[in-house]
């Protein structure tokens, strides 16, 4: 069992591990290809994300027939697009009824000077099974990569590659299964081929000019076919990280290599606090790390601003906790709610409602957390998995989360958050993302007792209606709410 914050570091050593750093796979660097997986595995002991798992025949026939169809729709491309989008299919509708995507922002803003291929990929969303030509669900697509790829992982190139790779890692995390970890390796190898050869033949027929992915080391694939092609990529910010952070620990050696490498060429960001990591980094130059506006925190943080009191009135004096869940402090965050849940239901006084919202991925293993609705039905509810995310933060009094991102987007926004500590977390969000900056800003909260010292706090500052527009002053240096917005900088 691991830490977040040893993982992490661990991770830091093998990127310049100097056998990984020489070592090709079909022309590009290996090691990028499967290391978001291995972490994964290391960081929560699981080989297969939740969406791998539990389908139905009829849910896999379905998925493949929606595999099948988009390739054969894609085959005469209808006009030329001018660019594709690489994102998960998450919109926010914000109050005055205009539906854009949180990261990228209006979609009809980005094409006003022409269409782009959309390719999305599932985000608890169900998905179109048969949509039109110019617009691709991975959904099916991937069932397709994972027929092909079970052949392909036969290879020698892949099989070789693979063992020479785990074992560097075996080194770090001589506790785990050798065969779990070439496995994943080995697949991993195996479905950037099947996918790079899709995504050039994709890119080919529709004749775009550029890229823009969001979480690229999931993407590295895609990254990998449009630079084949001369493509330049761009990445857009859709969650917390940092450089201690394995997806964005890239250094000025790793820019060096022979080989070449299935990063981004240049990343937006939405804030001085994730450009500063970059820059300090060194792989990405300082221009190619552009900030921009965020597309959604300003107008919720505008409309924060105009209630006068911080405390919900709707449900008498309890204060709503809204706790954002995440699978690899699952075990620690259902002992914590436990135990305060019992007390509270012991000392029969209602102190506060506790919403739960689970993450995306963890939805499959939602019976952790409906358990606890189901003991204490009076003060915990689970938020619908469609519900928008932004108005549930919004209407709560306090965020309580170990390293989640909507902490983040709570602080923007102007809500207290109570930064949770657990065994893998470490001391919480500052520490992992190695962002001293953001202490300031959350309130640790290691215990229970803590956890009701702070509740109790909350609701008499609360009272006092008292104004955001200090918090949100200080917030500047994290997020961006002016500046050049996402669509004006994607269409440079």
């Amino acid at each position: 069992m691991f830490s977040h914050e040893e993982v992490n570091a661990r991770f830091l050593r093998l990127d310049q591990n100097p056998i990984l750093l020489r070592e090709s796979f079909h022309g590009w660097w290996a090691w990028p290809i499967i290391k978001e997986r291995l972490w994964l595995h290391c960081l929560n002991g699981e080989n297969l994300s939740p969406t791998d798992r539990n389908k139905s025949f009829g849910e896999s026939a379905r998925r493949l027939a929606s595999g099948i169809w988009q390739v054969l729709n894609n085959l005469v491309p209808r006009g030329k697009r001018d660019g594709v989008l690489y994102y998960e299919e998450r919109f926010v509708t914000l109050p005055d009824g205009r539906r854009i995507h949180p990261h990228l922002g209006d979609f009809s803003r980005i094409e006003r000077n022409g269409p782009w291929l959309h390719y999305r990929f599932p985000w608890g969303a169900k998905p179109s099974f048969f949509p039109p030509a110019g617009e691709i669900e991975d959904y099916g697509i991937s069932s397709l990569i994972a027929c092909a790829s079970i052949f392909v992982r036969r290879g020698k190139s892949e099989r070789e590659i693979s063992r020479l790779l785990v074992n560097e890692v075996l080194c770090e995390f001589p506790s785990l299964d050798a065969e779990d970890l070439r496995s994943i390796a080995s697949d991993q190898l195996a479905r950037f081929r099947c996918r790079f050869v899709f995504s050039r033949w994709i890119l080919k027929r529709w004749g775009v000019s550029k890229v823009v992915v969001l979480d690229s080391d999931a993407k590295v694939p895609e990254i990998a076919a449009a630079k084949s092609l001369g493509l330049k990529v761009t990445e857009v910010q859709h969650g917390m990280f940092s450089v201690r952070e394995p997806d964005y620990s890239w250094l000025p050696i790793h820019r060096k290599l022979p080989h070449k490498c299935p990063l981004p060429d240049r990343v937006i960001v939405f804030g001085p606090i994730w450009s500063k990591q970059l820059r300090e980094a060194g792989f990405w130059c300082e221009w190619e790390v552009i900030e921009a506006q965020n597309p959604v925190i300003g107008v919720y943080a505008d409309l924060r601003l105009q209630k006068k009191n911080n405390i919900s009135q709707s449900d008498g004096l309890r204060l709503k906790v809204l706790f954002p869940t995440q699978a690899y402090v699952r075990d620690s965050a259902i002992k914590f709610w436990s135990n305060i849940l019992e007390k509270v239901k012991d000392e029969k006084k209602h102190l506060f409602n506790l919403a739960i919202k689970i993450h995306p991925l963890e939805l499959d293993q939602s019976e952790y957390y409906t358990s606890l609705a189901r003991d204490y039905p009076e003060m915990v509810s689970i938020i619908q998995p469609h519900a928008e995310v932004f108005d549930e933060i919004m209407s709560a009094d306090i965020v309580a989360g170990y390293t989640s991102l909507m902490m983040i987007e709570a602080l923007g926004i102007g809500i207290p958050v109570l930064g949770l500590e657990s065994f893998k977390s470490g001391t919480g969000i500052s520490e992992v993302f190695g962002m001293p900056e953001l202490k300031k800003y959350i309130y640790p909260c290691k215990n229970e007792h803590q956890f009701f010292s702070l509740l109790n706090s909350t609701k008499q500052k609360g009272s006092k209606k008292k104004s955001n527009r200090d918090l949100m002053a200080k917030m500047q240096p994290i997020y961006n709410v002016e500046g050049p917005y996402i669509e004006e900088v994607l269409v440079e």
